[in-house]
């Protein structure tokens, strides 16, 4: 009740009863606080406000992409040259599940193995169902052999299947493209339940 008292301007009777630190009034209920007693007001405030944000869900997954864009010179048009196309497969797929979305629980993460030597890869997606949204443009992995795209896979234990072909094209820093590879990406899905 202290709290609702200190915030008027004139108090009713039963809150001039109150010794509220900080805080005085005059014989007509007029509120008068102190310097003292506003810094501890303010210092409540601050406190009650941090208990509610910790006590509150927390949204703090963070997840930072393992690629970067890939800087290359542009291939001029009429050239010829091209490379085999490049030696990527599926290293895993792991689906999200139901859980703290704060813990990244609901995330879903694609994993493929690339080749480490410098190059940047392309990918596009040619036909099927899949979650990944691929970044525009050419991209290098952050650690070298390794890339992994990550999506919303939702706050469930149940999933669709995935079955996708995605063309991958790889280019050199000099901007000399390969032939196109056309990955093959599946997952069962998870029934409801498992």
């Amino acid at each position: 009740m202290w709290r609702s008292c200190a915030s008027v301007r004139r108090l009713p009777e039963p809150c001039r009863q109150m010794k509220i630190p900080g805080v005085s009034w005059n014989a007509v209920g007029e509120v008068s606080v102190s310097a003292q007693g506003k810094r501890e007001h303010m210092q409540s405030r601050k406190l009650f406000t941090a208990a509610l944000l910790l006590a509150s869900p927390a949204f703090a997954c963070s997840i930072a992409p393992s690629y970067m864009p890939f800087e290359h010179i542009p291939e001029p048009p009429s050239s010829p040259v091209s490379t085999p196309p490049p030696q990527i497969s599926v290293d895993g797929i792991r689906r999200g599940h139901a859980g703290d979305a704060g813990m990244c629980a609901d995330i879903g993460f694609l994993s493929l193995k690339v080749p480490t030597d410098p190059a940047g890869f392309r990918f596009e997606l040619v036909e099927g169902n899949l979650p990944v949204r691929f970044p525009q443009g050419f991209i290098k992995p952050r650690k070298p052999g390794v890339l992994g795209f990550i999506w919303s896979d939702g706050n469930t234990d149940a999933h669709e299947p995935i079955h996708a072909i995605v063309k991958v094209t790889a280019v050199s820093s000099a901007g000399v493209m390969s032939e196109p590879l056309l990955l093959k990406i599946d997952h069962p899905g998870v029934a409801p339940g498992r």
